[in-house]
C-alpha cells in the first residue's frame, strides 16, 4: 500500500497544477467587458428550476440560463434569456427539472478501485 501512495500522491499534485493552469489561461482578460453586452449564446436552458447561491439573496431561483463559451452569461427569467438567443444557440428544455451548482461527486473506494486497477 505505501507503494501505491507514492504513486498517487505526486500524480495528484502534477494534475493539480495541471488543471490550475489551464483554468488560469481560460479566463478572459476583463470578464465585465465579455457579459457586458447581450450577445448569442451557445446554449440556453429554459423552463427550469435553477438554485443560485449567490451573496445577495442566499439561495434565489431562476427559470433560464444562457451560457456562452463555457461562461454562465444570463440567469434569470425566460423573457430576459431571449436577448441571448440567436439562430445557431441550442435551447433546451428542462421540463421543471431542478439545477444546482457546484455539486459534483468525484470519489474511490479504494479497497474496490484498486482491485480494478491492479488485478
Amino acid at each position: 500500500m505505501r507503494g501505491l501512495s507514492n504513486v498517487l500522491l505526486p500524480l495528484t499534485l502534477f494534475i493539480l497544477l495541471i488543471s490550475m493552469s489551464v483554468m488560469s489561461q481560460a479566463l478572459p482578460e476583463d470578464p465585465e467587458v465579455m457579459f457586458a453586452v447581450p450577445h448569442d449564446a451557445d446554449v440556453i436552458y429554459v423552463n427550469a428550476n435553477i438554485i443560485t447561491v449567490d451573496r445577495m439573496h442566499d439561495c434565489s431561483r431562476a427559470s433560464a440560463m444562457a451560457i456562452d463559451d463555457g461562461w454562465f452569461i444570463y440567469v434569470g427569467d425566460e423573457t430576459g434569456v431571449q436577448a441571448y438567443k440567436g439562430p445557431e444557440t441550442l435551447v433546451i428544455d428542462l421540463d421543471g427539472k431542478t439545477v444546482i451548482p457546484g455539486l459534483h461527486d468525484s470519489h474511490i473506494h479504494y479497497r474496490i478501485g484498486s482491485r480494478e486497477l491492479y488485478p
